[in-house]
């Protein structure tokens, strides 16, 4: 399993534009938001296979990025701990 972070900026900021975004983002093996637009996702696929997906929830004008994660990590004030991201145990879902 693959670890990538996932990030985004849309132009659109009304909750049903990031709302279509996190029902897209559900559906990987694994998911933790950790900053407003930025999540931690867990899965087989490919980065290009992630943007794909995503892509198909944005505008042309909307920025996203998804980059494999390695090794390292430092954080401050993250929206889930550091062991919900080890774990597939999201706690921010309701």
């Amino acid at each position: 399993m693959r670890t990538y972070l996932v990030g985004c900026d849309l132009q659109d900021k009304s909750i049903a534009s990031y709302n279509s975004l996190y029902r897209t983002l559900e559906y990987y093996d694994s998911f933790d938001r950790v900053l407003e637009a930025m999540w931690v996702i867990k899965t087989k696929e490919s980065a290009e296979s992630i943007l794909a997906v995503l892509r198909q929830r944005l505008r042309a004008q909307d920025r996203l990025f998804v980059v494999e994660l390695h090794g390292d990590q430092a954080s401050q004030n993250l929206m889930c701990s550091l062991e919900a991201l080890e774990t597939s145990s999201p706690e921010w879902r309701q």
